[in-house]
């Protein structure tokens, strides 16, 4: 079975933060790659969030992302 390949090729970083993972969820929703609800499971399954906390940082990232990006 072949291995799935990171799609935006960043590096694999378990000490994550939420700085980290709103980079990450802001490159994904820029390439179009997948719908944001989908954020969590691919910061699960490609950085090893443990699942409550990646729904927690994508809720995070939803909640704040016009705060962040219209200053």
């Amino acid at each position: 079975m072949a291995e799935e390949s990171n799609p935006l090729d960043v590096l694999i970083d378990s000490e994550m933060d939420q700085e980290r993972a709103n980079d990450i969820l802001d490159e994904i929703r820029e390439s179009g790659v997948m719908n944001m609800f989908a954020g969590a499971l691919y910061l699960h399954q490609y950085y090893g969030v443990p699942k409550m906390k990646a729904k927690e940082m994508v809720s995070h990232w939803m909640r704040n992302y016009s705060s962040r990006h219209n200053s």
